[in-house]
């Protein structure tokens, strides 16, 4: 078996935030938006928040509800 190292640059990355229309979890959103990667916000109920974060992404984020 080998042993793989090398992992992909953030750009091809896709990050899931749970938790992430708010507080730390919306911090995590833009920092991981700000070195390239692509993000999946979840939020459970603050929908509004979720979508402008999402919206802020330039076609990189999506807010999605789940549980």
């Amino acid at each position: 078996m080998t042993s793989r190292s090398e992992s992909l640059p953030i750009e091809q990355q896709i990050v899931l935030v749970t938790g992430g229309a708010r507080g730390l979890g919306a911090h995590l959103v833009r920092a991981f938006l700000g070195q390239g990667a692509r993000v999946v916000i979840n939020y459970l109920s603050s929908k509004q928040a979720a979508e402008e974060l999402a919206a802020q992404g330039n076609g990189r984020a999506v807010a999605i509800r789940a549980d």
